[in-house]
């Protein structure tokens, strides 16, 4: 449990990340921040603001896997390195990890408990789009002792046949 001794939660649903309403967001992306053909355009409505934020030095894009892309209005929007040819679940719930503990140290204050939401990374086009089991299974798993140890509350959002059929 968290030390102010509120715990958060987890939730999983089947539903669209563009839709959710939340405090921060991941938006997956790959090494090359391409998002005018995917289906982010809702919430990275000018693609270039994102890549000259991590052309910035200090950003460390794309080593630190996650960065805060600066927002005027709406959830505040982290975009993660999840372009990964990997088949292993643990690089992208690494990135899961890094955004939720980011997301929460920026939120904590101003919010009594961000609810920060994400998709399951890696399954589009990235590398476990063949094993989307273990790599949702790794996910909760990760997800929950998050949310017992910050006190956030996180939305896992699946899409279609993988909500229903691994988790």
């Amino acid at each position: 449990m968290s030390k102010s001794g509120i715990r958060g939660h987890l939730f999983v649903i089947d539903g669209d990340l563009n839709r959710i309403h939340c405090d921060a967001v991941l938006v997956p992306s790959s090494i090359l921040l391409d998002f005018e053909n995917g289906n982010w355009v809702r919430r990275i409505p000018d693609p270039e603001v994102v890549r000259k934020e991590a052309r910035r030095p200090d950003s460390g894009w794309p080593s630190s896997k996650v960065i805060e892309i600066p927002t005027t209005e709406g959830p505040r929007i982290w975009v993660g390195n999840v372009g990964l040819d990997r088949a292993e679940a643990e690089p992208y719930v690494d990135v899961a990890e890094t955004f939720v503990r980011t997301a929460h140290r920026e939120l904590i204050g101003r919010t009594p408990i961000p609810r920060l939401a994400l998709n399951v990374v890696g399954t589009g086009d990235g590398g476990m789009r063949g094993d989307k089991g273990q790599l949702v299974t790794a996910l909760v798993e990760r997800l929950l002792d998050l949310a017992d140890e910050l006190p956030v509350d996180i939305v896992l959002v699946t899409w279609g046949q993988i909500g229903r059929a691994h988790v």
